[in-house]
């Protein structure tokens, strides 16, 4: 597999967690469980897109490592 096809991969899965942010957050809004959700899986999801710790790596941060190889 091709950097630009892994690329592209990594593009769509950033999209897909996107996806699933909203998802979980609109079926679990007026709920008892979306606290729990916001608190847990919401901010691991938006790390890994690049909306959490600095610190930690993010899809974008592996996107920029492979155009830079």
């Amino acid at each position: 597999m091709e950097n630009y096809e892994r690329i592209e991969k990594l593009e769509e899965a950033e999209s897909l967690i996107n996806e699933a942010i909203d998802l979980i957050v609109e079926s679990l809004s007026g709920t008892k469980h979306y606290d729990h959700a916001n608190s847990y899986i919401i901010p691991h999801l938006k790390t890994w897109i690049g909306l959490g710790n600095p610190y930690d790596t993010s899809i974008g941060d592996y996107i920029e490592m492979l155009e830079n190889e």
